[in-house]
């Protein structure tokens, strides 16, 4: 008889995470275009007027400037979005040439709030930095994928081509500007995690809780695996923009809430196919990632990393071969189909275990692609497992002995 070993969603909630250690994460932001406006004519009739580059015709203190750069990438890879930064300049020094201020530390400028705005390459928000002071420059907050996040940013020869105000910033990328690099050493408010329980990552097969990845059933390259995260930040739709993690329950019906950040799976640090990401319906703050082994990983246990709009998680290991011998040659998740197929099982699972949570007194059947089983209230972690009872006799919901078996 074929036995089944289920692991809720209850007992999904009860994992651990991989241990977190003290980190920071690192985000190489490289720019072009850049360009510093300064504020040299007060005549507001002339600014933003000129088709050609214009020398500014002031240079002293007190004088307001703002900096206009497009973002490009973000640790080597395309990005898109805006950065800009306001300011005073002040000249400030020990010995300041005369209409700049003095003090014991040379900094060209006062005063500086500067915005990162960060897109995918496809044009989509994933994130925004604020920070400003000197430099370095302390990270005071953000917004999208990197809300509540801390932290500072060096910046790498951070000087913008030098114009006046009376510039055309339509024509910043005809006339041209300087490049450079910027580093955010950033502490962000949730970490993307892999879900790790008693028998390693939550790693499964076919989008099914039901079939864990082992060494007694290892993962095969080309199959496709799913694994379940944490941290991983916003979600679309939204209002403005992406939803916040934790304001809501994902969506337990189409359309799904997708997964705003730019995901990046690693196994052996190979990149994988990254084929779904979405909020686990019902949840407020778990994730469901598909992606596809790739061909060529070393056989043996497997270390997967999951990163999130460029933040990496700890690396875990799953105790599993990756048998190369065996590529699975398949179209999609259950022989291949949409996304509504890929989550079957997490449309079948997630909305009745809440509601069973919250009705003890419920009978519910948890179904699992063709088979039947009844896991009631309690978690099956580990090797505690299931026999389900008749539905309508009393105490029925399942035993925490036996297995779920079809």
């Amino acid at each position: 008889m074929f036995k089944k070993f289920l692991i809720t969603m209850s007992a999904v909630l009860q994992m651990g995470l991989a241990a977190e250690s003290n980190r920071v994460a690192v985000l190489e932001i490289e720019v072009q275009n850049s360009v510093t406006y300064r504020y040299d004519d007060s005549d507001v009739t002339k600014r933003a007027g000129s088709q050609v580059p214009v020398t500014p015709s002031i240079d002293r203190a007190f004088i307001d400037f703002c900096q206009i750069d497009d973002i490009v990438a973000v640790n080597g890879k395309p990005a898109k979005g805006l950065h800009m930064t306001c300011g005073t300049r002040m000249g400030f020094n020990p010995n300041p040439r005369p209409g700049f201020g003095i003090a014991d530390v040379a900094l060209g400028a006062g005063r500086q709030e500067c915005n990162w705005e960060i897109y995918s390459a496809e044009g989509r928000f994933i994130g925004r930095f604020v920070d400003g002071g000197v430099f370095p420059h302390s990270v005071q907050g953000g917004a999208g994928a990197y809300f509540g996040a801390t932290g500072e940013n060096h910046f790498s020869g951070a000087s913008g081509r030098l114009t006046s105000v009376t510039e055309d910033p339509s024509l910043r990328r005809v006339n041209g500007g300087t490049s450079y690099k910027v580093y955010f050493y950033v502490i962000p408010k949730y970490w993307p995690e892999v879900v790790v329980g008693t028998a390693g990552p939550a790693v499964f097969r076919d989008g099914d809780t039901s079939l864990p990845v082992s060494s007694e059933r290892p993962a095969r390259s080309g199959e496709v695996l799913t694994l379940i995260a944490k941290g991983l930040g916003p979600t679309l739709p939204g209002i403005s923009g992406p939803t916040p993690a934790g304001t809501r329950l994902f969506a337990s019906v189409e359309p799904w809430d997708q997964v705003s950040s730019p995901l990046d799976v690693t196994i052996n640090g190979m990149a994988a196919e990254v084929i779904n990401s979405i909020g686990w319906p019902g949840t407020a703050d778990m994730y469901r990632v598909d992606f596809r082994v790739p061909s060529g990983v070393t056989p043996g246990v497997a270390k997967l990393r999951l990163t999130s709009a460029w933040i990496p998680s700890d690396e875990v290991e799953n105790c599993s071969s990756i048998v190369r011998d065996r590529p699975v040659q398949r179209a999609g998740l259950f022989g291949g189909g949409p996304l509504t197929k890929a989550v079957g099982y997490v449309i079948d699972t997630m909305p009745t275990l809440l509601k069973a949570a919250a009705d003890p007194y419920r009978k519910t059947v948890f179904r699992t692609r063709a088979r039947t089983c009844c896991p009631y209230a309690a978690p099956c972690v580990g090797a505690l497992r299931y026999r389900p009872r008749p539905h309508g006799v009393a105490g029925s919901g399942g035993a925490a002995s036996g297995s779920c078996a079809n």
